[in-house]
């Protein structure tokens, strides 16, 4: 390169910068005289045009248009990019709905356009430009006043000014559709943008400053009846279809239902699938599966309802006043065991009972996910049986699922997306899993299992506004069975564990052989239990263990159960201890970092007889709570620096014929106290009631047993009532104690 070239490279790089820079002060404006209503290219670039006589001078070439009209210097930050991380910028969005999907010739079409923005800075001079479609013509008397054309043919604009971060409202843009229309024309398609001035950078979010709307022209109404015996297509412009007795898709045969078609259903009529259903709408072509009346009640025709083997795809569609009381299956869509059903960004209201039910079993195959739904007499998706195939849940707004009783086969995965809301129906009701469970949501996405009368999750699902409240106990449980699997993360579990029907007293529930990963989760207002394993494999972490009406947690673990992790957890306000570990001849995994207050005993109860090698690590003021435990021959157990330990009564001991390491740290004592001393481990037993000597009664170390004790703290033991220890510390002829820089004190004797 010569020296022409190297300095314009380098002159070039300088001046990007500086420009780079004062686009993101807004000192550099451009100046457009010609006005113009589209909006900026996704792609706007600068160019540079090198001149070899001048090193220091640089052209540049603009590529794109601005995205509104005006006469003046603009301030434009469609350049900057991420050369400008400190914009916030502006968020405008647009959406437009005229209340029709079919029309005729000379209908009156009524656009309402809806804006806001969603941005964090005010949007300036903001604009709204809508194009008259073809075989239209603009309507002025009945618009909103203040549409002015532009020098473009069938354009106009709208001018709203200043749009301040949150602000919103709508304006009306009204056609006819030509009367006649040319041959071939069945659809009126209508675009609507919107745009600011970019004085605070580029839309964070171009893609909804677009808005389309289609409508189909229709001829005049078709009437359908009866069964189907080849293969049909219904499309728009013969819309509506007029059910006028039921529709029955025979096996083999398929009803494609293409988008923008609208359906029709007179009383107590629907469609019954056998064969396959195919009615996938798009974005600007929803389907719609209405009632042919003017003023329909809930439930006024019977539904969609998909026999074994049959299969429908709903998707982009509007079903509405479905789901009559009078069908047999009460739904707007009913899956009967073996059908198939795929529904995806639907739309369901004014069921007569449940906006759908899906029975489970053999080769029933589901897809759910990104509906919506209101006014059902029943707001939700009912799904119950046997899941035996791979079976996805998605989250849907304000349209739980529910269920009475629901089985994940063994073979069988039920995936849960991040926001599914899973409501249970009665006391009995209860999600057993044999298969695998996979619900994992997010922060700010959690799955929520809970009672169908908890309106703060979903909704009012069972449409009786304030009437009905959930309470401890209204849902059985979530079962982890033997040979089950469950991995729950940021899941929001509550007002489960019914005491009355039978014997798993918990919201979540893990048997022996059964596998359990908590991550992220509350479990709150339970009967019983939030967590009952009875040696099952669980893996705590991170968790809240709140307002369950006994134990948080409640663990058993014996020589085959694999060690149990219980780590990072919050326990609060719970009517008994924090958390429970019955070491029944079982050992634990990493146990610590827990805390809790407000529980009738705020600490980790721990009873039993231990095996292998246990290690505890310190908890938050959250001690580790001994009725009776005992380190048999061959068993160890270490506590790590920090570690507090208290003795819940008179009788409480620890007895030692294996191991025990206590060493801690000067400043980091390993404590061993009565539940009473507040001093260490804050106020475990909620009680101002102070300790007193013999509170407790021995550490044993006896039958070969040993033990190793440094820098700790021993106080309040000792108790001379319960046998013959009489002591904080007791060794027989056969023990070994090693201790130093330890303090041992207030003993009973």
């Amino acid at each position: 390169m010569n020296a022409s070239g190297r300095n314009f490279k380098r002159d070039f790089q300088l001046l990007v910068f500086v420009v780079t820079a004062l686009l993101c002060l807004g000192y550099i404006f451009l100046t457009a005289n010609t006005a113009v209503a589209q909006p900026l290219p996704a792609t706007t670039t600068l160019s540079p045009v090198h001149n070899p006589a001048a090193s220091l001078t640089a052209s540049f070439v603009l590529t794109g248009t601005l995205p509104f009209t005006t006469t003046g210097p603009v301030a434009d930050f469609s350049l900057t990019g991420e050369g400008c991380p400190d914009c916030l910028g502006a968020d405008l969005s647009l959406r437009k709905n005229d209340g029709n999907n079919i029309s005729q010739r000379g209908s009156i079409l009524s656009y309402v356009l809806t804006y806001q923005n969603n941005g964090a800075d005010v949007a300036n001079q903001v604009v709204i430009t809508e194009v008259v479609p073809a075989n239209t013509t603009f309507q002025p008397n009945l618009s909103a006043h203040g549409w002015q054309p532009t020098t473009l043919p069938d354009v106009y604009v709208y001018h709203l000014g200043d749009l301040e971060k949150g602000a919103s409202g709508s304006v009306i843009f009204t056609v006819q559709i030509n009367d006649p229309l040319p041959a071939g024309v069945i659809a009126i398609t209508n675009n609507a943008t919107i745009g600011d001035d970019g004085g605070h950078g580029p839309d964070k979010s171009p893609a909804d400053n677009q808005a389309v709307d289609v409508n189909y022209i229709s001829e005049e109404p078709t009437p359908v009846c009866g069964t189907l015996s080849s293969n049909t297509t219904w499309v728009p412009y013969e819309s509506p279809y007029i059910v006028t007795c039921d529709i029955v898709i025979a096996s083999g045969v398929t009803l494609t239902i293409e988008p923008g078609t609208e359906v029709r259903f007179n009383s107590n009529t629907g469609i019954r699938v056998n064969g396959i259903l195919q009615a996938a709408g798009t974005e600007t072509g929803n389907i719609y599966f209405v009632a042919n009346h003017s003023n329909p009640g809930n439930g006024y025709w019977d539904g969609i309802d998909v026999f074994a083997g049959g299969q429908a795809v709903i998707q982009q569609a509007h079903l509405t006043h479905g789901g009559s009381t009078t069908d047999s299956y009460d739904a707007i869509v009913y899956v009967l065991s073996g059908g198939s059903l795929t529904m995806v960004d639907s739309f369901l209201s004014h069921s007569g009972s449940l906006a759908g039910v899906v029975n489970y079993d053999t080769s029933t195959a589901v897809d759910i996910r990104d509906n919506s739904g209101i006014d059902n007499t029943f707001n939700a998706i009912q799904v119950n049986g046997t899941i035996r195939e791979d079976t996805v849940l998605g989250r849907n707004l304000d349209l739980a699922y529910t269920t009475f009783d629901l089985t994940v086969a063994a073979g069988a995965t039920l995936t849960m997306q991040p926001g599914t809301i899973f409501k249970f129906m009665d006391t009995n009701a209860d999600l057993s899993v044999s298969g695998l469970l996979d619900a994992q949501g997010t922060a700010v996405n959690p799955i929520v299992f809970t009672s169908v009368r908890d309106d703060a999750y979903g909704g009012d699902t069972n449409n009786d506004g304030s009437s009905t409240a959930p309470f401890r106990g209204a849902w059985n449980t979530i079962r982890v069975n033997n040979g089950g699997q469950a991995t729950l993360d940021h899941a929001l579990i509550r007002y489960g564990g019914d005491v009355d029907y039978n014997d798993f007293d918990s919201l979540l529930y893990v048997a022996a052989g059964g596998i359990l990963s908590l991550h992220n989760a509350t479990l709150s207002q339970s009967d019983q239990y939030g967590l009952l394993s009875q040696y099952g494999a669980v893996t705590l972490e991170g968790n809240t263990f709140t307002a369950n009406d006994n134990v948080g947690a409640y663990i058993q673990t014996d020589v085959n159960t694999p060690p149990p992790t219980v780590q990072n957890n919050a326990f609060t306000n719970n009517s008994s201890y924090g958390g429970v570990i019955f070491y029944n001849g079982g050992t634990t995994g990493a146990i610590g970092g827990n805390g809790g207050s407000g529980n009738n005993t705020n600490g980790l109860q721990i009873f039993g007889t231990v095996s292998g090698n246990v290690i505890w690590e310190p908890n938050h003021n959250f001690p580790y709570v001994i009725a009776d435990l005992t380190i048999p021959a061959g068993a160890a157990v270490t506590l790590r620096p920090g570690v507090i330990v208290k003795f819940q009564d008179t009788n409480a001991d620890l007895a030692i014929s294996g191991s025990l390491n206590a060493a801690g740290l000067l400043g980091q004592e390993v404590v061993f106290t009565a539940i009473q001393d507040d001093t260490y481990g804050g106020d475990t037993n909620n009680s101002t009631a102070g300790p007193f000597r013999g509170a407790w009664n021995t550490i044993r170390i006896v039958n070969g047993g040993r033990a190793t004790l440094d820098h700790t703290l021993i106080r309040y033991g000792g108790d001379v009532d319960y046998n013959d220890y009489d002591s904080l510390v007791y060794i027989n002829r056969t023990g070994t104690l090693t201790l130093t820089n330890a303090t041992l004190q207030f003993s009973d004797q």
